[in-house]
């Protein structure tokens, strides 16, 4: 395990600080990343950058950044290419955070040393379609000619459902783990959040919009899980 060798104590103060900087990222991404779309977005989503993770066609792109001689085009793709590029350390933050949310859970739990394995190669996947589905972006959003572009389209929604379904399915592994432990009613509803984000995102496989959704309630199951750590550095610091 990654962390087996850190005491309880550093093990809550590592992921307060991993926990800020991932809130921090986020809420960066929210600024960087222009909130509406050139004409529309596709699949009733609201959020641009899923929208643009999940293109199927050039006149989806075309909806969401408008075409090449558009006055906005050119702010809306530098915005993209841009965030792709916080994305690529954004990628480091959450996996580092969700891998020490798993050690908190894991020590609350009496489970088999195999199913750090499990969690593991599930979320080296998920940084691995992670970063492919960047590099498609960015190809995407460099394209020279409409040829490239269509070109560059191709199997950008497939990475990214697959990126989606593993990183939900991630979080639902976390949100056992909180449920099943008797440490803090916080935690169980932590848990509970992360678990039904991972449940309401099954069918956002085939209707999109449910992705969306599921990343808010993602985001109330994380917040809550960093509350539960603020309160548990706060007994280590001054309460004992």
């Amino acid at each position: 395990m990654f962390f087996q060798n850190l005491d309880k104590r550093d093990l809550f103060l590592v992921a307060f600080f991993s926990g800020l900087i991932f809130i921090l990222c986020s809420l960066y991404f929210l600024f960087i990343i222009p909130t509406k779309p050139i004409v529309s977005n596709h699949s009733n989503l609201n959020s641009t950058i899923i929208a643009l993770e999940l293109i199927g066609n050039v006149e989806d792109y075309n909806n969401l950044l408008g075409v090449v001689d558009n006055p906005k085009y050119q702010f809306y793709s530098d915005s993209f290419i841009k965030s792709i590029d916080v994305d690529n350390f954004y990628i480091f933050i959450y996996s580092l955070y969700f891998l020490l949310l798993f050690e908190i859970g894991f020590r609350l739990n009496s489970f088999s040393r195999k199913i750090p394995f499990v969690f593991y190669t599930l979320l080296l996947f998920c940084i691995l379609f992670d970063l492919s589905e960047n590099y498609k972006i960015s190809t995407i959003l460099n394209a020279k000619s409409a040829e490239q572009l269509t070109e560059s389209i191709l199997n950008l929604r497939m990475i990214s459902l697959c990126k989606w379904f593993i990183f939900f399915l991630i979080s639902g592994f976390v949100g056992v783990l909180f449920w099943l432990s008797t440490e803090s009613i916080l935690l169980k509803i932590a848990g509970l959040f992360l678990f039904t984000a991972f449940v309401t995102s099954l069918p956002g496989l085939f209707r999109f919009s449910l992705i969306e959704i599921a990343t808010y309630i993602l985001s109330l199951g994380l917040l809550l899980s960093w509350i539960y750590i603020i309160q548990k550095n706060y007994h280590f610091l001054f309460l004992k």
